[in-house]
């Protein structure tokens, strides 16, 4: 750790960082108010509800061992939380609390980006280490946020979450799009490695003729090995109509990968 005076000036953008987070705290309950017309999105929020009042309390807590007293005016304030609530009788609500979610995490991540840099600055290696481990877990959550938002999107949208989309995957019954746009280049469950996570095949599709199922992860299609939604819909795009498309997916349950063929209808 530094000087007394740097001691005070880092536990002043640490106070700002627990204010910004209390804020968080006061609306979560007006958010989950809102999502609790839709199951997955109400589960999501208490575990990041929950997330977010520990990791408060783990600030708190690290704030009372910084020594020092109120920062000076030159340490630069972190801004006030901008807390977007939607009425819950609102078209498209809860998309809209999602995106209020997704902005206070935004908000709370750059801060202790912030905080992080500052500890650093003035050696103090404890505190830079909790706002780094605090930054990634919003960052995370963030993440989690957008890939949920295109599921409620659709059923914001009341024609009972069918995807009328004719990419080639969904072609099969094998619905991606609410991973986000076909072309990125991430991995879908970055947290869980390579492979495409599929939800619940569209009825009387071939995938779910073939006996793909909910939850399965494609790790390879046609011989070659599938990191990325683009790398999928290559295959089957490749794949000419009436011939199978041989994947080899992940299920739980199971010891090892499983084959499943499914006929590309023409």
């Amino acid at each position: 750790m530094g000087t007394d005076q740097d001691s005070s000036r880092l536990r002043q953008t640490a106070v700002e960082m627990a204010s910004i987070e209390q804020q968080i705290e006061d609306a979560f309950d007006r958010w989950l108010g809102v999502a609790q017309a839709h199951s997955e999105a109400a589960a999501a929020l208490t575990g990041y509800k929950s997330m977010a009042v520990s990791q408060r309390a783990a600030l708190l807590a690290h704030i009372d061992a910084i020594d020092g007293s109120a920062a000076g005016s030159d340490i630069r304030v972190i801004s006030s939380l901008p807390v977007s609530v939607p009425h819950d009788s609102a078209e498209h609500a809860v998309s809209a609390a999602l995106l209020g979610v997704s902005s206070a995490f935004n908000h709370a991540a750059f801060g202790y980006a912030m905080l992080h840099t500052a500890a650093h600055r003035f050696f103090d290696t404890a505190t830079a280490d909790l706002a780094e481990q605090h930054r990634l877990a919003y960052a995370e959550a963030y993440n989690s946020i957008h890939r949920l938002i295109p599921d409620v999107v659709i059923w914001e949208m009341g024609d009972g979450g069918q995807c009328r989309c004719t990419c080639p995957s969904c072609g099969l019954g094998i619905c991606l799009c609410w991973h986000g746009h076909a072309g990125s280049p991430a991995p879908v469950s970055l947290d869980e490695g390579v492979g495409v996570r599929v939800r619940q095949p569209n009825p009387a599709s071939a995938a779910l003729a073939a006996d793909v199922r909910q939850g399965d992860v494609i790790l390879v299609a046609n011989g070659a090995q599938v990191e990325t939604l683009l790398e999928l819909q290559a295959q089957i795009r490749d794949t000419e109509p009436g011939q199978a498309v041989c994947l080899q997916v992940e299920r739980d349950g199971l010891a090892a990968p499983m084959e499943i063929a499914v006929t590309r209808p023409g």
